[in-house]
């Protein structure tokens, strides 16, 4: 007797069981031994082969990686969260560009872009778009990077793209400074830029210190570039503005209330130091003071400073005063 057919292959039960389906009733039936990818022959295949191979590497790790025209190509470490730009989206995963990172690529898995269950992943990642993706793992070649979108929280995603914006709105500028000094940016990033980071955590705290402080802030870079490097700052970097503010409570016996408000308020204001100071009448013997400045530490030192001779102004005149500072 002819023995019976088995229907079964090695992609796993016939679709109608559909308990190993990876979505609803009809869809594709998931198997690791088969290309995700549509446009690729079925076949046993392992998922490694199935993916493009990104960048170019001898093998072992010890030989620098360089690309087509000879230059070192610089990678990220393992584990490190990195900018990516979306170039092509497939039902898979997403092929993205590392933006810090000059002809690197990468790729992100279907279960890397994000977390539960996605019917079209079209619907989480578009192309253009750009995102912060945790590097999960670098081939021993270096010849692939899989990345991940799922482990960069929202908090650390905005943070990463907004420090990338910053160094890309600062590496413009060193690009203005180049073309203004007639000298090759490359140039500039050596005498200007690597002198700043070897003091400081990034350009942006480099430009913003060196705006609050002055030329002392930049004694690591040489003489000659430091006044251009000022003006540049001048120019260009809008420094922040803190405010703290503070209530005062004075109660006058004397029938000249108006003149020691106004002499108090004169001396609170005399004591700010050419920076931001305002003081309003609330009512009932209430006054509130508001100090601005570029950090809070210097907001808060102006406004004590103001807060006390104006209290002070009113004790010596055997009035009732006191001073808080309601927010730091």
């Amino acid at each position: 007797m002819k023995p019976e057919r088995n229907t079964r292959d090695n992609r796993g039960p016939p679709r109608s069981q559909g308990s190993y389906s990876r979505g609803p009733p009809g869809s594709r039936p998931f198997s690791a031994n088969r290309s995700f990818d549509r446009d690729r022959p079925s076949g046993p295949r392992r998922f490694d082969d199935a993916r493009p191979r990104y960048g170019h590497a001898p093998s072992g790790d010890s030989a620098p990686v360089r690309n087509t025209a000879g230059k070192v190509i610089d990678y990220p470490e393992n584990g490190e969260v990195v900018v990516c730009r979306i170039d092509k989206v497939l039902n898979y995963g997403v092929i993205v560009s590392l933006q810090e990172f000059e002809g690197v690529t990468g790729f992100v898995h279907l279960s890397q872009v994000a977390s539960g269950w996605i019917k079209n992943i079209r619907n989480h990642v578009k192309e253009g778009q750009v995102r912060a993706a945790k590097v999960l793992a670098i081939s021993r070649e270096r010849e692939q990077l899989e990345l991940s979108f799922v482990k960069v929280t929202e908090q650390a995603q905005r943070a990463k793209i907004e420090a990338w914006k910053q160094l890309k709105r600062n590496k413009k500028l060193l690009e203005i400074m180049a073309t203004e000094e007639k000298k090759s940016v490359d140039e500039v990033w050596t005498e200007v830029a690597e002198p700043l980071l070897s003091e400081y955590e990034s350009l942006q705290d480099a430009f913003l210190q060196i705006g609050l402080h002055g030329a002392e802030k930049a004694g690591m870079v040489s003489a000659p570039w430091q006044k251009p490097l000022l003006r540049l700052i001048e120019k260009n970097v809008e420094l922040p503005r803190r405010s703290v503010e503070g209530v005062a409570e004075a109660h006058v016996l004397e029938n000249n209330g108006i003149e020691v408000v106004k002499t108090a308020a004169h001396n609170a204001v005399a004591t700010a130091e050419g920076t931001e100071l305002a003081l309003t009448y609330l009512g009932a013997g209430k006054f509130l003071l508001k100090s601005t400045a570029h950090d809070y530490k210097q907001a808060t030192r102006i406004l004590e400073k103001a807060g006390a001779a104006f209290v002070d102004t009113f004790k010596k005149r055997k009035a009732t005063a006191d001073f808080k500072i309601t927010e730091k």
